[in-house]
């Protein structure tokens, strides 16, 4: 068997048969697809085991809700595949993706190949991401330090779909799925280990998959379970850059500025619309978890800004009250907030 195919599947049935057809439409053949049920209330489970009774290369598992890396992980562990590819439910490929990535694999033979995607808005509109590197672009040992710079810089290489994986570079044994139930940054997660396992990693320019984008979704409030999962996956990426480049002051400077860039940011964010109790717990999370403390640490050599500062020294203090009123003057005297350039 090629290719593993995986969808994890939760409540998705507006968009599933659009994901699976575009599936089915490729013109290379010697795949499987692991749909996974993860406990589904809506139509999804009778449109999994319809395609799975017409096509018997669909294989369907059911499991109780347990969130999208278990769902991932049950996938994986069934998949017979040669090389994993990561499908969401609610996504869709470009018809040339398996015919497109083929004649690449046989001839690079490298462990990741990583396809670029674009934005799916819905009523045919599309938004393609910037390509992050050259088409044709191979990253061996060596050069593994320039992607993983640019994954900590740019932060555009977290999404598991646009990856194909030798099956080989994926350790159900990793510490990303002894997670009991994560809905947030778990691509990263996986990522990390997934890039740490791979001896090799080819870039193929061209767009072959649709990551829809739900309009509500993008100026929604990340919530405090949400940042305090995010954690967890930004510490595996903190082991990442520490297990496999040792010594490199610059690529760790560069992790922990990106991450006070996301502090500021879901700081910020809590501040202005949370309540006094939310803002706490957001602060004693903070005052014990490690990779706050080691940016603390830090903080006086990453060139912060002067908010920056100010911010550190009010999540440390942990005063909700006072974080909150002098963030709103601190915003209002630079002239209105995040656009204002306090960032």
């Amino acid at each position: 068997m090629r290719y593993s195919i995986l969808i994890p599947v939760y409540n998705a049935a507006a968009f599933l048969r659009q994901c699976l057809d575009s599936v089915l439409c490729q013109r290379l053949s010697d795949y499987e697809v692991i749909l996974v049920n993860d406990g589904s209330t809506d139509a999804s489970p009778a449109i999994c085991s319809e395609y799975a009774r017409l096509d018997g290369r669909f294989r369907l598992i059911h499991q109780e809700n347990q969130g999208l890396l278990m769902a991932r992980k049950a996938a994986i562990a069934a998949a017979r595949g040669s090389y994993l590819l990561f499908l969401d439910a609610d996504d869709f490929w470009q018809p040339n993706l398996l015919e497109t990535i083929d004649p690449i694999l046989q001839q690079e033979q490298p462990d990741i190949l990583i396809f670029d995607i674009q934005f799916y808005l819905g009523n045919g509109r599309r938004q393609p991401f910037a390509p992050s590197f050259p088409d044709g672009t191979r990253f061996d040992r060596d050069g593994k330090r320039l992607l993983a710079a640019h994954w900590v810089e740019k932060e555009r290489l977290n999404e598991m779909c646009r990856k194909v994986i030798r099956r080989s570079c994926i350790h159900l044994d990793d510490p990303c799925y002894a997670r009991a139930y994560l809905n947030y940054g778990e691509d990263m997660l996986q990522t990390a280990y997934v890039l740490h396992h791979a001896a090799t990693v080819y870039y193929c320019g061209k767009i072959l998959y649709n990551y829809r984008i739900n309009p509500a979704s993008i100026t929604a409030c990340v919530t405090l379970t949400q940042l305090k999962e995010v954690h967890s996956a930004l510490r595996a990426k903190l082991w990442l850059l520490q297990t496999d480049y040792p010594g490199e002051a610059d690529l760790l400077s560069a992790f922990y500025f990106r991450y006070m860039r996301q502090l500021h940011r879901w700081s910020v964010s809590l501040f202005q619309t949370e309540s006094l109790n939310t803002v706490r717990q957001w602060g004693d999370f903070l005052g014990e978890n490690p990779l706050f403390l080691q940016l603390w640490a830090q903080r006086r050599r990453l060139h912060l800004s002067k908010f920056d500062r100010l911010l550190l020294a009010l999540l440390r203090a942990n005063v909700p009250a006072v974080s909150k009123l002098a963030v709103k003057g601190f915003l209002l005297a630079a002239g209105g907030g995040r656009e204002s350039g306090v960032s």
